[in-house]
C-alpha cells in the first residue's frame, strides 16, 4: 500500500515554527516579527507546494505559541515575586511526591508538586497554568478539585509552559469537589492499588504503571533501573495500550454482535473514559487522538492509515497546546511511533530476508526502530547513551501484551471486588517481576550506558552514530568496515572500563569509594569480604562501588553518625550482601534518618561501640578512638584507628573541634603497639570532608602520609577548604574524590601505593 506523507509537512511545520518561537523567548519582539515576516515571504514566493505548506504551517505554529505565551500574563507574577498571596486554584494533574534529596549533612523533607490552573489571585480574576509545591496536605488532592491556599510566588527566568510557581505557606482549604468523571477515575485508581496491596513490593509498584501509568508507588531505585535499562516507557501509557484495548473491545463487540457505527462509537466512548483513567498527559493524548482519527475513518468507511493519523495528532495537539513543543513525553511518544511506522518495517524486512522467523524479526525490529528514533532526545534528557535498551526491550516484549490485556480486566473488575482484582494481580505478578528483574540486572552492568554530551552537539553526534550503523548494514563490504571499527571500540571500552579489567590492584587493602558529597570507605578483610565505613548519600553509588570490588559479605558496617551524607546509601550497601554486624553512633539524631536506618537493618545485629573497644580479625585490628554521646551528631561520630595488614588508617567521620580534641587526648594516651607505633599514619580520612574546622595538633600527631577528602564536585560547602588542604599537605600527599574519583591503596615493600580511577566513557 502506498503511504501518504502529505499531512506530515504541515505537522512538522507547526512543530518547527513553535519550537523556533520557544527558542526566541525573551528576544526583542522586533526580531521575532522580522523572522515571522521572512517565513511569510518565503512561503509566498515558494513554488513548491509542500515547502510552501511547511512554511505556512510553521508560521501558524509560531503565532500559536506566541499567543499562548502572552496569555500567561507573566508580568503580573513578576511584579509580585516573593509575595504571599491567596490563590484560588483548580487542580489539573495528579500530585507527584518529590523525595527529599541529600543536601550536605541533611536530607530535605519530602514535598508534593501538582499542576494547577488559577481562578483568582488575591481576588484578581486571572486564569493561567501554575505549579504548586506543598506539604502532606496536598498529597490526596485529585484533578478537578477546587482549593484555596496561601502561597508564595516564584517566577521562572526563562521559557516555561507555566506562568509561575507557588509554594504553600498556609493551610489548604477545599472549595469544591472534583467533577464526577475525575472522582470516578480516581476511585478506580485507588481500587486497583488496593487490589495489589498483598503482592510482592516490585509487582505492587510496577503493575499500576504498566496498566494505568501510575508510577507513584515506584521507589527511586526501581525508577532509576527502569530508566537506565530503557524500559521507562512501559510505565507511560502509549499507543500500544490504546491499540490493544481497542482491539480487545472490537473483538468483544463483534462477539456480542454489535456492528457498524454503534461499535465504533462504543469503542470511542470507552477510550475516552480510558483517557481520564490513565490521565491525559501529552503522550496519552497523542495516542488517543491518533487512535480517534483511525476509529473515525473506520466508522465512516474511509481507508485508514497510521501516518496521516500521527500527523493529525501532532498538528492538532500543538495547535491546542503549543507548549507540547518542548514536552519530553510528547516528543518521545511521537518519535517512537515514527520509528515504528517508518523504520521497523524496513528492519523487519531486512531480517526476514536473511532467514529470521517473522515473529523474531518483528520482536527485534520494534525496539531497534523505537530506540533509534528516540536516541537524539534521550541523550538530551539524560546525558547517557544506553547500550542495553534494545536487549532489555526485546527480552520484555513477550509479556507486554499479556499484562495489558490482564490490565483491562483489572481496571474493570477491581472496583467490583478487590479480591478478584488481587487474583488478577497475582496472575500478572510473574510477568511484572520478569520486567523488574531484567531492568535491575541489565542496569547494574558496568557497561549499561555510555556518557554522552548532554547538548545539541551530542544529539547530532547520536544521529551520526545511527547513520554509521545504517551505512555498515547496507554496505557490501561491511566486514572490511566492521572488523576494524569493532576492534577500535573494544579497545576504547576496555581502556576506559569502570570494572576490574585493570586499574584496581589485586592486593588493594583500603578503597575510597567516590560517593559524591559523602563518605564511603572499604577495608578489605578477605576475598569478597570487607569492613565498610559509611555508605554515602545515595544507594546506587555505594552499591556500584561494592560491586566493583566484588564485595558480597560485610564483616562489619560502621555508620559513624546519622547524617544523610553518611547513611542514606544504606539500602545500596545491603543489596544482595550478608552483613554480620553494625556499629552505630550513640547520638540517634536526626530521628528521620535513624528510623530509616533501623528499618533497613531489621534483624542485623546492631550496637553502639565504646571508646577503646576493638574489632579484630586475623590480620586487621580496629580500635574505637571516639564515640561520644554528644548533642552534636558530628561530634558523636565513631572515629577509628585501624591497622590493615601493616597499613595504618585513621578515620574520624565528621568530628568538629570539640570531638577532635577528645580524639587527640585518647590518641595521646595510647601506648605504642602493633596497632600504631606512633609513626606517621599511612592513610587519614580527611575529617568532615575537609571543612575549615581542623585541629592542627591532631593532624601534627598523626602526620598522615596520604590524606583523602571524600567530596562532591562543586559542593556548596567549599569542601575541602583551602586551610585544610594546606594543613594536611604539610605532611604528605592529598587526594580528593571530586578530582581523583575512587582510590585504591596498597602497601608493597614498605611503600604505600595509591591508584586513582582512570577516566571512563561509561555512565555511572
Amino acid at each position: 500500500m502506498k503511504r501518504d506523507f502529505r499531512l506530515l509537512f504541515p505537522a512538522a511545520g507547526i512543530w518547527c515554527g513553535a519550537f523556533l518561537q520557544s527558542l526566541l523567548f525573551g528576544v526583542n519582539g522586533k526580531y521575532q516579527t522580522l523572522l515571522l515576516s521572512v517565513i511569510l515571504v518565503l512561503s509566498w514566493v515558494s513554488r513548491r507546494r509542500l515547502l510552501s505548506t511547511f512554511l505556512v504551517a510553521s508560521l501558524v505554529g509560531a503565532v500559536a505559541l506566541s499567543l499562548h505565551q502572552s496569555a500567561l500574563q507573566r508580568d503580573f507574577f513578576s511584579q509580585r515575586v516573593g509575595e504571599v498571596v491567596t490563590a484560588n486554584l483548580r487542580v489539573s494533574s495528579d500530585v507527584r511526591e518529590i523525595h527529599g534529596q541529600v543536601r550536605g549533612d541533611f536530607r530535605l523533607g519530602d514535598r508534593y508538586l501538582v499542576e494547577v490552573r488559577s481562578s483568582s489571585i488575591d481576588g484578581i480574576d486571572i486564569k493561567v497554568p501554575l505549579l504548586l509545591y506543598g506539604d502532606i496536605e496536598l498529597k490526596d488532592r485529585i484533578p478537578g478539585e477546587r482549593i484555596e491556599v496561601l502561597a508564595r510566588i516564584k517566577v521562572f527566568p526563562g521559557y516555561s509552559s507555566v506562568a509561575a510557581s507557588l509554594t504553600q505557606v498556609g493551610e489548604i482549604q477545599s472549595i469544591a469537589s472534583a467533577p464526577w468523571i475525575w472522582r470516578w477515575s480516581s476511585a478506580i485508581r485507588r481500587d486497583i492499588n488496593a487490589s495489589l496491596a498483598s503482592l510482592p513490593s516490585d509487582a505492587r509498584a510496577l503493575i499500576p504503571g504498566l496498566v494505568i501509568g501510575d508510577r507513584s508507588g515506584q521507589s527511586p531505585e526501581l525508577t532509576a533501573a527502569m530508566r537506565r535499562s530503557g524500559l521507562t516507557h512501559l510505565t507511560a501509557v502509549s499507543g500500544a495500550n490504546f491499540a490493544i484495548v481497542a482491539a480487545l473491545l472490537l473483538a468483544v463487540g463483534r462477539r456480542l454482535r454489535i456492528r457498524g457505527r454503534a461499535l465504533w462509537i462504543g469503542i470511542g466512548v470507552f477510550l475516552l473514559l480510558f483517557i481520564f483513567l490513565v490521565r491525559p498527559s501529552s503522550s496519552v493524548l497523542r495516542a488517543a487522538v491518533m487512535t480517534g482519527v483511525l476509529l473515525f475513518a473506520k466508522s465512516q468507511g474511509i481507508r485508514s492509515s497510521p501516518i496521516p493519523a500521527l500527523a493529525s495528532a501532532i498538528g492538532l495537539l500543538l495547535l491546542i497546546n503549543p507548549f507540547y513543543v518542548r514536552d519530553a513525553g510528547f516528543a518521545l511518544s511521537v518519535f517512537a511511533t515514527s520509528g515504528l511506522l517508518f523504520l521497523a518495517p524496513v528492519i523487519e524486512k531486512h531480517l526476514t530476508a536473511r532467514g529470521l522467523p517473522d515473529l523474531l524479526a518483528q520482536a527485534l525490529a520494534i525496539p531497534i526502530a523505537a530506540t533509534t528514533f528516540c536516541l537524539p532526545i534521550v541523550v538530551l534528557l539524560s546525558g547517557e547513551l544506553s547500550v542495553i535498551s534494545i536487549l532489555a526491550n526485546f527480552l520484555v516484549a513477550p509479556v507486554i501484551a499479556i499484562i495489558t490485556v490482564c490490565g483491562v480486566a483489572l481496571m474493570v473488575l477491581s472496583p467490583l471486588s478487590t479480591s478478584v482484582g488481587a487474583l488478577i494481580g497475582w496472575a500478572i505478578t510473574p510477568f511484572a517481576l520478569w520486567i523488574t528483574m531484567i531492568a535491575r540486572s541489565l542496569s547494574a552492568l558496568p557497561f549499561a550506558a555510555l556518557k554522552w554530551p548532554q547538548s545539541w552537539i551530542g544529539s547530532m553526534a547520536t544521529l551520526l552514530v545511527v547513520a554509521l550503523i545504517l551505512f555498515i548494514v547496507k554496505s557490501r563490504k561491511r566486514l572490511l568496515i566492521l572488523v576494524p571499527i569493532t576492534l577500535l571500540l573494544s579497545q576504547i571500552a576496555l581502556t576506559f572500563s569502570p570494572y576490574v579489567y585493570g586499574w584496581i590492584p589485586r592486593d588493594w587493602q583500603i578503597f575510597q569509594c567516590d560517593v559524591g558529597q559523602g563518605d564511603g570507605l572499604v577495608i578489605k578483610s578477605q576475598s569478597n569480604q570487607a569492613i565498610v565505613i559509611d555508605v554515602g548519600p545515595e544507594p546506587r553509588a555505594i552499591d556500584r562501588c561494592l560491586r566493583l570490588l566484588r564485595i558480597t559479605h560485610i564483616d562489619l558496617l560502621v555508620l559513624t553518625h546519622f547524617h544523610a551524607d553518611h547513611v542514606s546509601g544504606l539500602s545500596g550497601a545491603l543489596r544482595g550482601r550478608v552483613v554480620d554486624g553494625v556499629w552505630i553512633s550513640p547520638t540517634e539524631v536526626p530521628e528521620e534518618e535513624v528510623s530509616r536506618v533501623r528499618e533497613l537493618l531489621g534483624s542485623i545485629p546492631t550496637r553502639t561501640p565504646r571508646v577503646g573497644e576493638r574489632f579484630l580479625t586475623t590480620d586487621i585490628a580496629i580500635q574505637v578512638i571516639a564515640a561520644s554521646d554528644d548533642t552534636s551528631p558530628n561530634d558523636s561520630s565513631i572515629s577509628i584507628l585501624a591497622n590493615v595488614r601493616g597499613v595504618t588508617l585513621f578515620a574520624a567521620g565528621d568530628l568538629e573541634l570539640e570531638g577532635q580534641d577528645r580524639a587527640l587526648k585518647t590518641l595521646r594516651r595510647l601506648p605504642p603497639s602493633a596497632l600504631w607505633e606512633r609513626t606517621p599514619i599511612d592513610v587519614m580520612k580527611g575529617i568532615h570532608h575537609g571543612s575549615a574546622l581542623q585541629d592542627p595538633e591532631l593532624i601534627a600527631l598523626l602526620r598522615p602520609r596520604v590524606s583523602i577528602f571524600s567530596v562532591g564536585s562543586e559542593n556548596p560547602h567549599g569542601h575541602p577548604s583551602p586551610s585544610a588542604l594546606e594543613l594536611y599537605g604539610k605532611y604528605g600527599a592529598v587526594y580528593r574524590t571530586d578530582r581523583d574519583r575512587s582510590l585504591a591503596l596498597a602497601k608493597r615493600g614498605g611503600n604505600l601505593v595509591v591508584v586513582a580511577a582512570p577516566p571512563t566513557l561509561w555512565a555511572e
